[in-house]
């Protein structure tokens, strides 16, 4: 792979790291459809709605730089690729575990071990904070990638086409009411976030046209219908959020493409960007805590007003859980876990 595509996948996973924090930053915004004005809503709709291609955007890179044909899914190197995410996983799920009993719940230290024991399992089997939905889901992509590469690197650009038109049907499907009027055809098999691994695959071997044109039709679709649906039951209706959507398929296209044509000539950017998309995974694993500990300090949304109080949440967050993770990296050894 080349150099400047090496920069735009950085660019795109620093630019998604920031738009999870934005999101999670928002998120409280959104549920007071109808309670407060209806400028500070949309707002908060806006910013929501224009960050939501950053879960797809996250399972697209993965898809453009793990399934070229010149990889090796021999055992030993498809064990250390896992191991990437499965020792992270582990070891944060420990610390979240610890910061829910210590910090957020300490009502369950004193909880009689029939009770204790197996809402510890819990969220080790379904995850230790909301946030981590995404391990599950990207482990188990992981997983799978030694087939899809093989079947992949076997097909024509018109193969995988036909393979994408059927996932977006399956897309469509997804939307608020369109359901009912598919036909029960069976289509799990070209469903879900597999979809994402191959459009990454796919835009990476065959950059597309009119990327900024299929981001706006997402966004439109996505602030517009949120609205829409929301003031039809006059309550906050999160359905066109979803990450398999149309709508939302179509904004992490857009921005996949509008980064893979763009030039990136700031070298001391460039240099920032890389470091920031080096410590982006443990971000993510971080960035709740830190969120929880600003929100203590009455750092969030709301301080001073929306338009201060949410760039400022979002670049403290972003600070705070860089530094942190550039920090316990540097612990000997402590790379291999902190992601």
């Amino acid at each position: 792979m080349d150099k400047p595509k090496i920069i735009f996948l950085d660019y795109i996973r620093a630019l998604a790291t920031l738009a999870v924090i934005l999101i999670h930053v928002v998120g409280g915004i959104l549920p007071r459809f109808g309670k407060i004005s209806p400028a500070d809503w949309w707002l908060g709709n806006s910013l929501d709605s224009a960050s939501r291609f950053c879960v797809p955007i996250f399972v697209m890179l993965s898809g453009a730089l793990l399934l070229g044909p010149n990889l090796s899914y021999d055992w030993p190197p498809h064990k250390k690729r896992i191991s990437r995410i499965f020792f992270p996983f582990c070891f944060w799920t420990l610390v979240y575990i610890l910061f829910n009993v210590g910090v957020k719940y300490p009502s369950m230290q004193h909880r009689p071990m029939d009770i204790f024991l197996p809402w510890i399992w819990h969220q080790i089997a379904f995850g230790a904070s909301f946030h981590f939905w995404y391990l599950y889901m990207i482990l188990g992509l992981y997983l799978f990638l030694p087939w899809i590469h093989a079947a992949l690197n076997q097909m024509k650009k018109r193969d995988i086409e036909v393979f994408l038109a059927i996932w977006f049907l399956t897309l469509f499907a997804n939307w608020p009411g369109l359901a009912s009027y598919f036909p029960h055809i069976e289509l799990m098999y070209f469903s879900g976030y597999l979809g994402y691994l191959v459009l990454g695959h796919y835009v990476m071997r065959f950059p597309i046209r009119g990327a900024m044109l299929y981001y706006l039709i997402g966004f439109g679709m996505t602030v517009g219908g949120t609205y829409v649906l929301s003031e039809a039951k006059a309550l906050f209706d999160i359905r066109m959020y979803s990450n398999l959507s149309v709508n939302v398929a179509l904004m992490a296209l857009g921005i996949f493409g509008m980064f893979q044509k763009a030039s990136f000539l700031n070298l001391n950017l460039n240099k920032f960007v890389s470091l920031l998309s080096q410590l982006s995974f443990g971000i993510y694993f971080i960035h709740v805590i830190v969120l929880y500990y600003l929100s203590l300090a009455h750092v969030n949304y709301a301080f001073h007003g929306l338009w201060l109080g949410i760039p400022t949440t979002v670049c403290a967050c972003l600070c705070i859980s860089g530094a942190l993770v550039y920090l316990l990296k540097k612990i000997p050894g402590a790379d291999r876990f902190i992601g």
